[in-house]
């Protein structure tokens, strides 16, 4: 059977919705009505320590006990002191009653019994003296004996009973001695006043027992009085205490809960405006510990993200304004080693026919790419052939192994570079670790940024070259030629540098093609281009003037080794030979220098060129300077 607290406290837990205090399942209860879904980490144990729902549920049971225990104590209470005056009352009324009962059939007794005894009338006191022995002295009996009964309770009113029991007695030996009715009058006198003394004593002791009888329902209400005080007391007593323990479970509750409470609202409240700068330091392992650690792992997360997001963002702008597709490879080669801990990274790249892979960013001299891509084709590459991410694991047996990422001694990524479903070559990341979700998201959406930003820049190189190239000699056109010949011209000013100008012309071109036809004009063409890419110096620059014209820039070259390399290109051009041309092919060089024989880039050319006419009306097939000294300026 439950206590009436258990009672008291199990109808709380009800009405709250939990299990009772006695059932082991309510913690269990409140937690998993109360506990958040939550990423949960790794923190070392504290020891047991009670969760928010546990300690509610504390609070309401307290707070159930102690209202129990007032209501039970205050039930009892009152219900001690109702029952101590309702005995009071029902002792004292019935008691009472009886014993005036016990009275008035004393004296009635008594009177009769005078009456029996002393009246003249013999038939009267015949008929008195059998109503006082048939009906009055049995009346007397029974009230004597419930008297009795019912103040045996106290002491003195024991022996007051006993002794009005001693003195009944004695009255009904003395009347039952002889015939009351009969004899003298003196005797029948003498004998009334006998049994009136015991009468009379019979009356005194009833009065006692009356007077004593209210004595004990004072004392009995006194009694009651004082437990009612001392249950009242008791009763404020466990109020106080109630309250007070209430007062320090809240306060208990507040300060394991509230502070807690306030720092994650705050941190909540920064993350929502978004700054995430800031470290919570969940301290326990309650529902608020793994709301702590919940904030604070959606605030690392978040931290994470955005440096993700700047990195990206700076390398996507950096992508943007990458000059060629060399600057943007090893803008790429950058980034990844810098964002991924001891990372090396080459980029491979797929010739125009695709017949071939090639690295395009620098190897270490003892790398074993070296050997590996030696007329490697890109089916070897596993990533260019799935056009998928392909990872590496020398502890790891494959089904397929690839050819390239298996040579290197570690771990490896390789990630192809996609281009509207084209692979156009891959990113090989060698990485001591394994790595995680973060560096793989980074090299792939990495490498996807780069792609297409790489495959512009090689379409628009490939666009540039071939807007800036003679198609037939492969050598720049006129067009590059003007912007060329500016930028040196500068370049040699803030320098101050000599720039020389070569101007060559194939001899009688016009009727070589007159007498074998423009076909044959092109090979010449073509081979004259050959020719002078071969004898040219790395610096120089070579462009198709128009027609059978080419001129050559020589920069930080001044007249004496101007013409030294003019006599080598004429020698050169010697050594053309075209199949079903068996004329000689010559040509004449004209000769000037930047800054002796002109000012600017136009005065350059026209310089040149002056010295072409010069060697032409000289004879061809030869070089020549500028004849005349005299800067050639522009307009003159």
């Amino acid at each position: 059977m439950r206590s009436t607290a258990e009672t008291v406290a199990a109808r709380s837990f009800r009405l709250f919705g939990a299990a009772s205090p006695v059932d082991n399942t309510s913690v269990k209860t409140f937690s998993a009505i109360s506990r958040p879904p939550v990423l949960r980490r790794g923190h070392p144990r504290r020891g047991h320590q009670l969760g928010v729902s546990a300690r509610f549920a504390t609070v309401i049971v307290v707070l159930a006990l102690c209202l129990a225990a007032v209501g039970a104590t205050g039930i009892s209470a009152v219900h001690s002191t109702h029952g101590s005056l309702e005995r009071i009352y029902s002792d004292n009324v019935v008691t009472t009653r009886h014993i005036a009962d016990l009275g008035t059939r004393i004296d009635a007794a008594e009177e009769t019994i005078l009456y029996a005894l002393l009246t003249i009338d013999p038939a009267g006191r015949h008929r008195l003296a059998a109503r006082v022995t048939s009906s009055l002295i049995p009346n007397i009996a029974q009230r004597v004996a419930t008297v009795s009964k019912l103040v045996s309770d106290s002491a003195v009113q024991r022996i007051a009973s006993k002794q009005l029991s001693a003195a009944f007695v004695a009255f009904t030996r003395a009347w039952s001695v002889s015939a009351p009715a009969d004899g003298t009058f003196a005797a029948r006198s003498a004998r009334a006043k006998k049994l009136a003394s015991l009468l009379d004593r019979m009356s005194g002791y009833q009065a006692a027992l009356f007077g004593t009888e209210g004595a004990e329902a004072r004392t009995r209400a006194t009694n009651a009085a004082r437990d009612y005080s001392e249950n009242v007391q008791l009763l404020v007593a466990i109020v106080i205490g109630g309250l007070l323990v209430t007062i320090l479970v809240v306060l208990w509750l507040i300060r394991s809960v509230l502070p807690r409470l306030l720092a994650y609202s705050r941190f909540a409240e920064r993350m929502v405006a978004g700054d995430y700068s800031g470290r919570l330091e969940p301290r326990g392992r309650d529902e608020i510990a793994r709301l702590g650690q919940t904030l604070e792992e959606v605030a690392r997360r978040r931290r994470s993200e955005d440096d993700y997001d700047r990195a990206q963002t700076e390398f996507s702008n950096a992508l943007q304004v990458a000059g060629d597709e060399a600057e943007a490879r090893a803008l790429l080669q950058r980034y990844l080693e810098r964002s991924i801990p001891n990372a090396h990274v080459v980029v491979l790249n797929r010739n125009e026919g695709q017949e071939w892979l090639t690295a395009v960013t620098p190897l270490a001299d003892d790398s074993t790419l070296h050997a590996a891509l030696e007329a490697a084709a890109p089916r070897a590459c596993l990533s260019i052939r799935n056009g998928a991410q392909h990872s590496e694991d020398p502890g790891s047996e494959h089904l397929v192994t690839c050819e390239i990422c298996s040579r290197e001694p570690g771990l490896s990524t390789c990630t192809p570079l996609l281009v509207g479903g084209e692979v156009m070559g891959a990113v090989l990341v060698a990485h001591l670790s394994q790595l995680d979700d973060d560096s793989r998201r980074r090299i792939r959406e990495s490498v996807r940024q780069a792609a297409p930003v790489m495959a512009n820049l090689r379409n628009l190189a490939r666009s540039q070259s071939r807007a800036a190239t003679d198609a037939l000699t492969g050598l720049a056109n006129r067009r590059a030629l003007e912007d060329t010949i500016k930028r040196m011209v500068a370049q040699a000013h803030r320098a101050e540098l000599p720039l020389a100008a070569l101007m060559l012309d194939l001899d009688h071109f016009k009727q070589i093609n007159d007498d074998f036809g423009h076909a044959k004009g092109d090979e010449i063409l073509a081979a004259f281009g050959a020719q002078l890419e071969d004898v040219l110096r790395a610096g120089d620059f070579a462009a198709r003037y128009g027609g059978e014209e080419f001129m050559v820039l020589l920069p930080g070259t001044g007249a004496e080794g101007a013409l030294v390399l003019a006599e080598r290109l004429r020698v050169a051009v010697h050594a053309i030979r075209v199949n079903g041309l068996d004329r000689k092919i010559t040509a004449s060089v004209g000769v000037a220098v930047l800054g002796e024989h002109a000012l600017d880039a136009e005065g350059l050319e026209r310089a040149a060129d002056r010295a072409l006419y010069v060697a032409k009306a000289g004879g061809r097939d030869r070089v020549q300077l500028v004849a005349d000294e005299t800067p050639a300026v522009a307009g003159a």
